[in-house]
């Protein structure tokens, strides 16, 4: 994917720069709090009565792949927000990202 500046015509320059704003995390986070914190409590509860238990075991493996899944949102999230780009130049506005 050719960034900004890539993608320039001749004579054509970048006015302004921007990102997105932070408000595109709040469901990442929110999605990240709503499976992670579910995952630490099994893990917790897991470890503090922890025997050769089938149950507990699978607890324990669930509460790491949740916490798991919650860091993959967090991280998709931050990717999103830092790779994509918006110009304004004195030409034209220009998006580079996702599409």
């Amino acid at each position: 994917m050719p960034s900004i500046d890539q993608t320039f015509a001749r004579g054509e320059h970048v006015c302004y720069r921007a990102r997105l704003h932070w408000i595109v995390l709040v469901v990442p986070f929110a999605l990240a709090v709503a499976i992670g914190v579910p995952g630490l409590l099994l893990i917790v509860f897991s470890w503090a009565f922890w025997m050769d238990n089938f149950a507990l075991q699978s607890a324990l493996v669930s509460g790491i792949v949740m916490l798991q899944v919650a860091g993959w949102a967090v991280l998709l999230g931050l990717l999103n927000r830092v790779s994509d780009e918006i110009a304004v130049t004195n030409r034209r506005v220009d998006f580079a990202g996702r599409r």
